[in-house]
């Protein structure tokens, strides 16, 4: 694993200006967690993408529902690299990285209540056509 950043010490890295006092490195490059100007510790991802979307999770983690953690722990554990996830409770859906993207995109593009209400009624099938049956003549 090429290792990023300069070693300043036992444990510390120093990357970009900022001495990382914890530390995991990655192939991709390195996840911290780093001290705030305020003295408060926050996660610092990899990449920008999941900087923002990890952030979000994130700062949102202890006001959001039990449901909303399941799901996330789920998808995480699903995945290569979710041991830690299954370890925290996820249970693992047999997902893989095409599906995951498949649900991606589907809650990128639903921007309503039409869009849920379309999508549902596509997984329902066609309306089932019923047999007509034949019309009685009558005597005469």
């Amino acid at each position: 694993m090429g290792a990023v950043g300069e070693i300043c010490g036992f444990g510390e890295k120093k990357l970009s200006g900022i001495v990382y006092s914890a530390f995991a490195e990655k192939e991709e490059g390195i996840m911290a967690w780093v001290k705030s100007k305020n003295g408060d510790w926050e996660f610092e991802f990899v990449t920008p993408q999941m900087n923002e979307a990890g952030g979000q999770v994130l700062s949102m983690w202890t006001s959001e529902v039990e449901s909303f953690h399941k799901i996330i722990l789920d998808l995480l554990a699903s995945l290569p690299g979710g041991d830690m996830a299954e370890e925290m409770g996820g249970k693992d859906l047999g997902l893989g990285w095409m599906e995951l993207e498949m649900i991606g995109d589907l809650v990128n593009a639903i921007k309503g209540k039409d869009d849920v209400e379309e999508m549902c009624e596509a997984l329902l099938g066609p309306p089932e056509e019923e047999e007509e049956s034949p019309i009685e003549e009558e005597e005469g």
